[in-house]
């Protein structure tokens, strides 16, 4: 079974999250994801208002596989529907989506923040005790 951050749909597979744990790269990862997915969002929300679909399809397909790099997959999935409406060339599909995909990214950045906050304190306080 697979949990997640936050409610149903909004946060992050834990399983995903402790597999970049395990790795050692979890706090690199994700701020990485962070430094970028914002300015991939920008372009992306960019490129749909002016309708440059190839420009939207490739965006977002970066955009996707790096989601589910850090367990974002309901963001990860609103990516995959705009690439595929962009490589459609439905626009008024694109802009519709829009406003959900945005808002699913900014729940991923807010769940994936406080996870690394947390981490970090948790971290700090294991060092503290030893």
């Amino acid at each position: 079974m697979t949990s997640e951050t936050d409610g149903p749909g909004d946060g992050l597979d834990e399983t995903v999250l402790e597999q970049l744990v395990a790795l050692g790269v979890m706090t690199k990862v994700g701020h990485l994801y962070l430094e970028n997915s914002r300015g991939l969002i920008d372009k992306g929300r960019t490129a749909a208002q002016r309708g440059d679909f190839d420009d939207v399809a490739k965006i977002f397909h970066t955009l996707k596989s790096s989601s589910a790099m850090v367990g974002a997959m309901a963001l990860s999935q609103l990516c995959n529907q705009m690439e595929a409406m962009a490589h459609e060339g439905n626009g008024d599909e694109c802009q519709a989506l829009l406003p959900r995909l945005l808002d699913s990214h900014r729940k991923t950045v807010d769940s994936l923040e406080t996870y690394l906050m947390r981490s970090q304190r948790d971290q700090g306080a294991v060092l503290s005790t030893s």
